[in-house]
């Protein structure tokens, strides 16, 4: 209970952070409902609009990320945020953003060596550029810094599997169908 009545309330998302997010997420909605169009409905200036609508969000953000780097290098928040809109970047726009994503973890590693976020989105750039044992060699310990946050948990499977190793990829889905569950 002291300890959470000292642990401060949890800050709302920066400004460029929901600029980002805004921008791919409308990019993605209007994509999908894009699909369903017949081809003579759908308009290319609009998708070209949409796109640079985006990476312009992306761009300031990533500028307002480093900038607060900058001034506060060793806040582990913003080297997760930051490497965050680095692999979504990667997944939309350009693969070359997931190296980014690797160079920003390494240092956001550097300022919190036990912070599990950060090693996540280590482990999913490098699984986007299909470094799988690598990602394994990241996330095996992320799991035991914090035993209850299942996205490494999930990724660490799906690299386990996608690696032949089987019985690591049970024990680790089973972990998180007993934390999914209220199971021990």
């Amino acid at each position: 209970l002291d300890t959470a009545i000292q642990t401060p309330p949890p800050r709302p998302p920066s400004k460029a952070v929901c600029a980002a997010q805004r921008g791919v997420s409308c990019r993605s909605r209007r994509s999908g409902w894009r699909q369903h169009a017949r081809p003579d409905q759908q308009d290319k200036n609009e998708s070209m609009n949409d796109l640079a609508q985006a990476r312009a969000s992306c761009q300031l953000a990533e500028r307002a990320y480093l900038d607060v780097i900058d001034f506060v290098p060793a806040e582990y928040d913003n080297y997760v945020f930051l490497t965050a809109i680095y692999n979504q970047a990667g997944s939309y726009f350009d693969p070359i953003y997931f190296q980014q994503a690797l160079e920003i973890a390494d240092k956001g590693i550097k300022a919190e060596r036990y912070g599990p976020a950060i090693r996540f989105h280590k482990a999913l750039a490098l699984y986007n550029l299909g470094r799988i044992e690598d990602v394994i060699k990241v996330l095996e310990p992320t799991v035991k810094m914090d035993p209850r946050y299942t996205d490494p948990m999930l990724v660490l499977a799906d690299a386990y599997k996608r690696a032949n190793r089987l019985e690591d990829a049970k024990k680790q889905y089973e972990a998180v169908l007993a934390i999914a569950t209220g199971g021990s």
